[in-house]
């Protein structure tokens, strides 16, 4: 169940992709710049209201580019040196990393208002143990 990612969409289909990701942009017109500047101007000394953070989905860790990478060099070398039972066993081995890495139950945490960058929330030590004790 993937809800929000890197590039997150506002709900009219321009995916804003970014700068915080607990805040989704809000974008209104073509110009969305060149419109906030101008808001900007005419609201110049009225206070800056409060954001609202919403829960972001993050990706976890995984070694999986890492160890697909390993076997494309074994791969490479083996075609170059036309040892084709290496060259299929890099193969083999490629194909399974990425198998393995489809069929993961759990391949997202997500990441709460209270754990955004701004905010006076966990230590890192604090994360770190929560995420163990979700695995």
């Amino acid at each position: 169940m993937i809800r929000g990612t890197a590039a997150r969409s506002n709900g009219d289909g321009v995916a804003a992709a970014g700068m915080e990701l607990c805040v989704p942009a809000r974008v209104a017109g073509l110009d969305a710049f060149w419109n906030s500047k101008s808001r900007a101007q005419v609201t110049k000394d009225e206070p800056t209201p409060a954001r609202k953070y919403e829960p972001v989905e993050m990706p976890k860790n995984s070694a999986t580019g890492f160890v697909t990478a390993f076997f494309a060099v074994v791969v490479g070398f083996a075609l170059i040196w036309h040892i084709w039972w290496l060259a299929s066993v890099g193969v083999f081995g490629a194909f399974m990393t990425v198998l393995a890495f489809s069929f993961r139950r759990h391949s997202e945490i997500e990441v709460t208002a209270s754990r955004s960058p701004g905010s006076n929330g966990p230590t890192r030590q604090e994360l770190q143990h929560e995420c163990r004790r979700r695995n």
